[in-house]
């Protein structure tokens, strides 16, 4: 089992590679693409790219919480970008 910041750098890793190749294989609805690409504004494209290499409901399930999170507080990009990982 991964400790805490080796399960941290593999996820980052992970991310920086698809900021460098784009999206993973995964297509979803536009409603979908759209709550994706609100939550993953202002931080990096690998956040966004990541969630495409998901399941459409996980995915989803994601993007809502951060909408739903957004929406009674006001999180910051570092805040959304640190949670984004915690979820797979």
């Amino acid at each position: 089992m991964l400790k805490g910041s080796d399960n941290r750098k593999k996820i980052q890793k992970s991310i920086q590679k698809l900021d460098n190749n784009g999206y993973g294989e995964t297509s979803f609805s536009p409603a979908l693409e759209r709550k994706i690409k609100n939550i993953t504004t202002g931080i990096r494209s690998g956040y966004f790219n990541v969630l495409h290499t998901i399941s459409y409901d996980n995915a989803s399930t994601i993007s809502d919480y951060i909408i739903a999170m957004t929406t009674e507080t006001n999180l910051s990009d570092h805040y959304r970008q640190d949670n984004i990982p915690l979820f797979f």
